[in-house]
């Protein structure tokens, strides 16, 4: 074909009867212009040829790339190795048929807007030297996935703002992360799962395992008596800094499994870790950051809002893998500065109103589950002791001249009219205070304590899975180099 085409094509008026893609058809159909049809023949609404390809051409910038007309160095070996039966063919749909499936037409109509943009985009000297360019007729096009560079643009820019400018909440955080979270609750995995999930009551995740490890017989005694307090999540005033959670905000980090609870506190050699299941009874709405990299989502490469959704679905990948990566402990008072600020925002925001998030494990390989309820969901029912109530806890026993670990506890109960212990509660017991009596604890209760599932694991080893990389050292002499 020789350039510059015949004026007459881009001029071509073509009604929405001619393209299938929905997007395109729809807009076609509401704002073309009636007129007779160039391929079908019908009156009816369309856009001028030139008007499509222009689209098409947008289209293509953001969800297409021309392929290579030439093989690289690998594909070149593998080509010309007598040995291998590879041959090489150019990757991707030829330029017509990509832009066929792409608006869903026949194949005249292709070829005229293959016409216009290959026109659009002619270069006389790349012609002269044989060097092919966009839209060419033996041209070959496939899909490319998007970069979420503009997303991650705003997050780093969110995250500085955190650690270096305003570490308190600013309406363009919260602006940005509304535009991030917006829409989740609709939204579906490949494999038509929720990434907003009920955990709970009949639901499949009904419990958390939660473990605490101690390095003294004195204070593991006291937990075993009082099991829901010390594993419980601690009172605000004892709250340290967490991935989830600033200093002095109580939450509740458990895990879907013992194991994993275990793991998550990484106990060091010697010492002894509680492990207690807590009921979940009520039912809680989770964000699980587990699916974000399964996101499927739906559209037309016409609809200009397209290609940000599918940005957004790519850096929510990222993203969920940003936030459960381990942190050195050096780091945590920066590093966990935007996750604590994300969590804050799901508790808090109306719109959301999460109770917690489902993440997955940085310590236990495979697919294992954390779970953090924020405070407002981290309530957990106290157990209920008859007033004066006495207990004991044994966790060693002899056995000939050997000493066993044995963990039990007694708990005496006195006949009615001799209670002589004053009731007080948990926290009055333990930290000398009652805090619900200075501003009573308004929150539903959301977790109760299994005692039957109650289990102490005494650490003999820890196993250290690692990646071995050996070092190459090179030495610099005046006269010779030499590897070692």
């Amino acid at each position: 074909m020789s350039f510059p085409i015949d004026g007459n094509i881009p001029l071509k008026h073509t009604c929405h009867y001619c393209v299938g893609e929905k997007f395109l058809n729809a807009e076609i159909s509401s704002k073309g212009k009636k007129r007779n049809c160039a391929y079908c023949g019908r009156s009816a609404k369309g856009y001028r040829l030139g008007e499509i390809a222009e689209r098409v051409d947008t289209a293509f910038q953001i969800f297409h790339i021309r392929t290579s007309d030439e093989m690289d160095s690998m594909e070149e070996r593998m080509h010309f190795d007598r040995e291998s039966d590879y041959n090489w063919e150019r990757s991707g749909e030829q330029v017509i048929d990509a832009i066929a499936i792409a608006i869903e037409a026949e194949n005249e109509i292709a070829e005229d807007i293959q016409a216009v943009l290959e026109d659009k985009y002619y270069d006389h000297s790349s012609a002269e030297i044989g060097e092919e360019t966009e839209y060419a007729s033996d041209s070959y096009y496939t899909t490319k996935s998007l970069e979420d560079k503009s997303w991650q643009q705003e997050w780093a820019k969110f995250e500085k703002s955190l650690k270096t400018e305003n570490r308190f909440f600013n309406h363009a955080g919260a602006k940005h992360l509304t535009e991030i979270f917006t829409g989740l609750e609709e939204t579906k995995t490949d494999k038509k799962s929720p990434i907003v999930i009920k955990v709970g009551g009949d639901h499949p995740i009904s419990s958390i395992f939660r473990a605490r490890v101690f390095q003294s017989d004195e204070k593991l005694t006291e937990a075993l008596k009082r099991p829901e307090l010390h594993l419980g999540p601690p009172p605000s005033a004892f709250a340290s800094n967490g991935r989830m959670n600033a200093r002095g905000i109580s939450v509740f980090y458990g895990a879907e499994d013992e194991d994993t609870a275990l793991a998550e506190i990484r106990p060091s050699v010697g010492s002894q870790v509680a492990v207690a299941n807590f009921k979940i009874i009520r039912e809680l709405k989770m964000l699980d950051l587990r699916s974000f990299g399964d996101i499927k989502i739906a559209g037309s490469i016409f609809d200009p809002a397209f290609a940000r959704q599918l940005a957004k679905v790519a850096f929510l990948d990222e993203l969920s893998q940003q936030l459960t990566r381990p942190i050195m402990p050096d780091d945590e008072l920066f590093e966990y500065l935007p996750t604590q600020a994300i969590s804050d925002f799901l508790a808090t925001e109306p719109s959301f109103n999460f109770d917690g998030i489902i993440f997955p494990s940085a310590q236990v390989e495979g697919v294992h589950a954390n779970l953090v309820l924020f405070n407002k969901a981290a309530r957990v029912r106290e157990k209920a002791l008859p007033k004066g109530t006495d207990s004991d806890v044994r966790l060693t026993e002899w056995d000939m001249d050997r000493v066993n670990p044995v963990y039990s506890v007694m708990e005496w109960v006195p006949e009615p009219g001799d209670e002589t212990k004053k009731e007080t509660s948990l926290f009055e017991d333990l930290y000398g205070y009652a805090p619900e009596k200075i501003d009573p604890d308004k929150r539903p209760v959301t977790l109760e304590i299994d005692v039957e599932s109650l289990a102490v694991h005494v650490i003999n080893s820890v196993k250290v899975n690692s990646e071995r990389h050996s070092v190459s050292r090179t030495r610099y002499g005046p006269d010779e180099i030499t590897d070692e």
